[in-house]
């Protein structure tokens, strides 16, 4: 993600959630990994979100979730945290697709 990007997204979500802090290090280290982990996902599947079958989106998210699973199980906090940002990300790109759709 470049750094305008990223620039624009952290005072966006500033204005919305209208709690963070400029010191808060901890939601704005989350926003990044949001940002990052959606970065990867298009780099690595394309921007192909919009017309998914609902079903499509839930079996993506169920397949995450049981990633953060196993991530939780093995008590592996860093893997935790990026499946965390994953699961996020796939949301973010659901309610993209689905504003963009109109539903």
């Amino acid at each position: 993600m470049n750094d305008d990007l990223l620039r624009r997204a952290k005072v966006l979500y500033g204005r919305l959630a209208g709690a963070v802090a400029e010191n808060d290090s901890a939601e704005i280290a989350a926003v990044e990994s949001l940002f990052r982990a959606r970065d990867e996902q298009i780099a690595k599947w394309g921007d192909r979100d919009k017309g998914k079958h609902p079903i499509v989106w839930m079996a993506l998210l169920f397949e995450e979730i049981g990633e953060c699973s196993r991530a939780w199980l093995a008590r592996d906090g860093d893997q935790l945290r990026g499946e965390v940002a994953q699961v996020t990300a796939l949301g973010l790109a659901w309610l993209a697709a689905l504003i963009v759709e109109g539903e």
